[in-house]
C-alpha cells in the first residue's frame, strides 16, 4: 500500500505492519487516522488513553510510517473521541468475539451436554478460554 493509496480505513491493517513496540505501540494502538493530506497524516488519540502520550511517541510513529512508506511522512496527533474502531478496540472486540464463540461451542458440545444432564453439572463460563 502506498501513501497515495492510503486512507483512514486502512489504519487497522497498516498498524499491524508498523515497526513499533512497547509503550509507543500501546499508545498508538489507541489512535485512528482522521485525515490524510499529501505526506501528512492526522491522528486522533482516544482521550481516555492519552495519559502516557508524549512527543516521543509522535516522533516514533512518524519514523515508522516514513520507513513503511519509504518517504518522509509528517504526523500530528490530537486527543479526542474516536468515531471508529482503533487497533486496541479492534483487538478487544475480536478477543471478546473469540471468547463468546468458545463458550457457545462448549455449550453445544454433545459431550458437555451429556455431562451436564447426567451429573447435573454446570459449565464454568469464567474458566473458558479460546484456543488461539
Amino acid at each position: 500500500l502506498s501513501l497515495d493509496e492510503f486512507s483512514p480505513e486502512h489504519w487497522l491493517a497498516l498498524f499491524r505492519a508498523l515497526n513499533l513496540s512497547g509503550v509507543t505501540r500501546s499508545v498508538v494502538s489507541n489512535t485512528i487516522v482522521s485525515a490524510v493530506e499529501g505526506d501528512a497524516l492526522h491522528f486522533v488519540l482516544d482521550q481516555q488513553q492519552a495519559g502516557l502520550y508524549n512527543e516521543v511517541h509522535r516522533q516514533r510513529l512518524e519514523t515508522a510510517l516514513s520507513e513503511y512508506f519509504a518517504r518522509k511522512v509528517s504526523v500530528s496527533v490530537e486527543e479526542g473521541e474516536l468515531n471508529r474502531e482503533s487497533p486496541a478496540r479492534h483487538q478487544l472486540r475480536c478477543k471478546a468475539e473469540r471468547q463468546q464463540a468458545a463458550i457457545e461451542e462448549l455449550q453445544q458440545d454433545p459431550n458437555v451436554k451429556m455431562l451436564v444432564k447426567e451429573f447435573d453439572a454446570r459449565l464454568d463460563i469464567d474458566s473458558v478460554t479460546p484456543l488461539d
